[in-house]
C-alpha cells in the first residue's frame, strides 16, 4: 500500500516566464563561446537569462528570486580575485534559502573548498562543494588543449532516469570531484578516461541545490544551435543538452522550464487503495489532465482525477492538473 506522505497542491496562475530566469555569471574570466551556449541552450527551453558581472555581485544588485545562477567555464581564480567576500556571502545565502547554483568546469572549480590545479593547492572561498576538483586531466587532454571523451551515466541518480547509459563530451579542463572525509554526494557522472572517477555531481545544501560539471554539456561541437564555432570539428552523434536539461530540472527542482507564480488556495489530493484522488475544486471546476512527474522531470503517469500510482517507486512526485480554469501544480511523496 502506498502512502501519502505529504502534499501540496496550490492553484497556479499561468503567467509570462518572469526576467531572470536564469543569471549568468559573465564577467572577467568567463569564456564567452561558453556563455553564448548557455542562452542558446535556455532560449531553445524558452527560458529567459540575464548576465550578471562582479559589480552586480558585488553591490549585492541581484535577483535573489532568480532559479538559478550559472557559474560558466573560463578561469576560476579571476571569479575569486573579482568577488567580495560580503558577495561570497551573499551566492551561498541565496543557495542556502533554496536557490541553485549550476557550476561548468571553472564554475565547478569555484564553487569547490579546495582546488588542485597542475600540481598545486588552492583554497576556495564558496566552498558549496566541500571537498576537492582537481585538474586539468592531462592525460584525457591537456590544457589548453579539448577533445571528446566518454562518460558513463549513473543510473541510480534520478538526474538520469531513462538516459543512456553513456555520453560522448567535450572535455577543456574540468575536474575531478573528490569529496571530503564524512561528506556525502551524488555521482551524476564518471570520467571512462580517468579511473571512472565523478565528472558531474549533484547535491543538496540546505534549502538549495547545486549542480556541479567537469564537461561542457552546453557546447554542440558539430552543430550550430549553440550559436558558437567552438569545437566544431569535432564529431559528436549525439546531443549533450538532454543531460544538461535533466540536470537542469533536478537542480531547480522543476518539471519543466516554464514558471509559474504560485497562489495559497489549495485542494485536497488522497490515496485510496493504491489510487491518487483530487478533490474538492472550484465549483464547475473540470479536470482535463493530470500528469505526474518524477524530480528528475521524466512523465511517469497520466490521468484525470483517479490516478493508479501503485507502480511507482517510493519518492518524491511532482503534479500538474490542467482543469477549465488553468494549471494547478504541486508536490507529492509516497513510501511503502
Amino acid at each position: 500500500m502506498k502512502h501519502l506522505l505529504t502534499f501540496t497542491l496550490l492553484l497556479s496562475l499561468i503567467v509570462p516566464i518572469r526576467a531572470q530566469d536564469v543569471l549568468i555569471y559573465s564577467d572577467d574570466g568567463t569564456w564567452l563561446d561558453g556563455i553564448v551556449a548557455l542562452e542558446n541552450f535556455f532560449e531553445y527551453q524558452n527560458v529567459t537569462t540575464k548576465r550578471i558581472y562582479a559589480t552586480d555581485l558585488n553591490s549585492n544588485n541581484w535577483n535573489k528570486t532568480a532559479n538559478a545562477i550559472i557559474f560558466p567555464g573560463g578561469y576560476s581564480y579571476n571569479y575569486q580575485l573579482a568577488l567580495s567576500l560580503d558577495a561570497i556571502d551573499e551566492i551561498r545565502n541565496y543557495v542556502s534559502n533554496g536557490g541553485a547554483y549550476i557550476g561548468i568546469c571553472a564554475g565547478a572549480y569555484f564553487a569547490s573548498k579546495t582546488v588542485e590545479w597542475e600540481g598545486g593547492s588552492y583554497p576556495y572561498e564558496l566552498a558549496l562543494f566541500d571537498g576537492t576538483a582537481t585538474g586539468s586531466l592531462g592525460y584525457i587532454a591537456p590544457w589548453p588543449e579539448y577533445k571528446m571523451t566518454q562518460l558513463t551515466l549513473n543510473s541510480d541518480n534520478p538526474i538520469n532516469s531513462g538516459s543512456q547509459t553513456s555520453i560522448s563530451v567535450l572535455y577543456y579542463g574540468g575536474p575531478i570531484f573528490t569529496p571530503n572525509k564524512g561528506v556525502e554526494v551524488n555521482t551524476v557522472a564518471t570520467w571512462n578516461n580517468a579511473n571512472n572517477t565523478a565528472a558531474i555531481i549533484n547535491f543538496e545544501y540546505e534549502n538549495g541545490r547545486v549542480l556541479l560539471l567537469g564537461p561542457h554539456l552546453e557546447i554542440e561541437e558539430d552543430a550550430e544551435r549553440d550559436g558558437t564555432k567552438f569545437a566544431e570539428e569535432l564529431s559528436d552523434i549525439e546531443s549533450d543538452w538532454g543531460t544538461f536539461l535533466n540536470g537542469f530540472n533536478w537542480v531547480t527542482n522543476n518539471i519543466s522550464s516554464s514558471v509559474t507564480k504560485y497562489e495559497n488556495d489549495s485542494f485536497d489530493i488522497k490515496i485510496d487503495n493504491e489510487h491518487l484522488i483530487i478533490s474538492n475544486l472550484e465549483r464547475n471546476e473540470m479536470i482535463k489532465t493530470t500528469l505526474i512527474y518524477s524530480i528528475a522531470g521524466e512523465l511517469a503517469l497520466s490521468g484525470t482525477n483517479r490516478i493508479d500510482i501503485s507502480e511507482l517507486v517510493n519518492g518524491t512526485y511532482l503534479i500538474k492538473v490542467f482543469t477549465s480554469q488553468g494549471l494547478k501544480t504541486g508536490k507529492i511523496s509516497i513510501s511503502d
